[in-house]
């Protein structure tokens, strides 16, 4: 029997600044934020291992695309699995936010 595993990802509502490849998606509502703090669809979207760096991210990438999409909405959700790639894949987009988070001169607990 495998394990379920949940981490949290950020799913945008909306914004003005959707490249044309992919409006599909934010009609389907499956638009994300890649770890790289790009739009992206479902399968690029960033995978982190707490709420809490979930909702920083989601604070550090909002403010960001305000200056240039005022109208940009997201949400940090959880999200599972039993699939054991996204071990993997959460570890390495938890670590690249975190990198990223703490260049950008925001703090992490611990």
């Amino acid at each position: 029997m495998k394990h379920k595993i949940e981490w949290f990802t950020v799913q945008v509502q909306y914004s003005d600044r959707v490249p044309f490849e992919l409006v599909g998606e934010l009609e389907k509502g499956s638009l994300f934020m890649s770890a790289g703090g790009r739009l992206c669809g479902p399968g690029a979207s960033v995978s982190l291992d707490s709420q809490e760096l979930a909702e920083r991210y989601l604070q550090a990438l909002t403010t960001r695309r305000k200056k240039t999409d005022p109208e940009f909405q997201a949400v940090a959700m959880q999200v599972s699995s039993s699939s054991e790639y996204a071990r993997a894949h959460i570890k390495r987009d938890s670590d690249k936010v975190r990198e990223k988070l703490t260049r950008w001169g925001i703090e992490l607990p611990g």
